[in-house]
């Protein structure tokens, strides 16, 4: 009988623990959401192979349905990155203009570096800033996305560097990054 016990009560102290861990993680809100941050560029000189560079936060306080969350936010996942070029100018050429090398950084909020594992963090070569319209995505791999998701998990926002070599210039236009999150909050406070 006394073994009987012994055992119920090991069950009944297993099952408490299994459903406390099922009870914090029953409480967790996922949810998806993304951001768009803007890179715009008017470069007035003339020339060719015109070194280009710009910086832009990234910032989770941006988008009203992760900002809800803010306070409770447990894990972030980016699941892509695309970017797609807005408001082409080429005056007075008017032929296309490539933007090569491309690549994209990120660093902490606080710092003036960008923080790259390898080389850079994504990149993108040879794009046709006049015909690439539509959303695309931004070669990155898994280590990168943890890495900067960490980032954003400890700060709330990063900073993002693009920089690349564009073919000609006078030229104008606005790479538009669209990060899609997948979020893991805590419903409770």
């Amino acid at each position: 009988m006394k073994k009987t016990l012994k055992i119920l009560g090991l069950l009944f102290i297993s099952a408490a623990l299994v459903t406390c861990d099922a009870l914090e993680e029953a409480d967790d809100v996922v949810f998806h959401a993304d951001i768009e941050i803007d890179f715009p560029a008017d470069e007035n000189a003339t020339g060719t192979n015109v070194p280009y560079d710009d910086m832009q936060v990234l910032d989770l306080s941006t988008n009203a349905e992760i900002y809800d969350h803010i306070d409770r936010i447990k894990d972030i996942k980016i699941e892509r990155i695309t970017y797609k070029i807005i408001f082409y100018d080429a005056s007075p050429h008017n032929t296309a203009v490539l933007l090569n090398s491309g690549t994209a950084s990120f660093g902490p909020f606080e710092t003036t570096t960008p923080t790259m594992v390898g080389n850079y963090a994504a990149g993108a070569a040879a794009v046709n800033l006049q015909t690439t319209v539509a959303e695309t995505d931004l070669d990155i791999d898994a280590d990168q996305f943890n890495d900067v998701a960490q980032m954003l998990l400890d700060d709330l926002k990063v900073k993002m560097y693009s920089e690349g070599t564009l073919s000609q210039v006078p030229v104008a236009f606005t790479v538009r990054a669209k990060f899609y999150f997948e979020i893991t909050a805590n419903a409770l406070n």
